[in-house]
């Protein structure tokens, strides 16, 4: 319950009344706290989705990326590359967030002097027997730092 109130089946960040709800993420946002978001699974797959979206169905993976581009997230690392990249309306979400530095490995995040970084795998994590030989995977909450 990442908005502290219940929501009814299929959607993300909407109430029973159709009200869109604030999740903890948001608020700690507006109190100007460093935020990050780190899923094994697609960013936009339902549960790391409920933290920064608010749509009417958990299936509107555009709507659901098209909401985390222009978060204020200060990090998040995850899968789902695809759904903004290959875009039905021929957007490119990837290019649109300027004010995030792509990273695609650990010595990229660890160089990157950005107030906002972005780690994106193009479908999820690797699975646990492949993190080893995964560049992606050896990026965690472990290498945040306060920006």
């Amino acid at each position: 319950m990442p908005c502290g109130d219940k929501t009814y089946s299929g959607v993300l960040g909407t109430n029973y009344l159709n009200k869109n709800l604030k999740s903890i993420l948001e608020i700690c946002e507006e109190n100007n706290y460093n935020t990050e978001l780190i899923a094994t699974s697609s960013n936009v797959h339902a549960t790391p989705a409920s933290f920064y979206t608010n749509v009417s169905s958990l299936k509107k993976y555009e709507d659901i990326s098209m909401q985390l581009s222009t978060n204020k997230i200060d990090y998040f690392k995850g899968g789902g590359k695809k759904h903004f990249n290959y875009r039905q309306d021929s957007r490119i979400f990837i290019k649109e967030m300027k004010s995030f530095d792509m990273v695609k490995n650990l010595k990229g995040f660890q160089k990157s002097e950005a107030d906002k970084i972005d780690l994106f795998t193009y479908v999820r994590a690797p699975m646990l027997k492949q993190r080893k030989r995964s560049p992606t995977a050896r990026v965690s909450h472990s290498h945040f730092r306060k920006i």
